[in-house]
């Protein structure tokens, strides 16, 4: 992971060396018209009707995940389609 900033998406990190993918961030949002294959982080989650899914305190968590990648220099991360509920 990379820091990025852009007009849109200030202070936030890249996802780097994902095979066939580019310009993967790591940013704020909370449903699903707020990214395009970004990754939102969210302190909870729920649903708005059928398959309306959102993620909730994204700022917060988002501001918290770069904390500790401000002060780390290596990070790993695993994706799944589990949910935790």
């Amino acid at each position: 992971m990379h820091p990025y900033s852009s007009l849109k998406y200030k202070n936030v990190y890249e996802i780097k060396r994902v095979p066939g993918r580019t310009n993967i961030l790591l940013h704020a949002g909370n449903y699903h018209k707020d990214t395009l294959g970004c990754l939102m982080p969210g302190k909870n989650w729920g649903a708005l009707g059928d398959k309306h899914f959102y993620v909730g305190s994204s700022k917060r968590a988002l501001q918290e995940i770069i904390s500790v990648l401000n002060s780390t220099k290596q990070v790993e991360i695993n994706i799944t389609n589990d949910f935790e509920g």
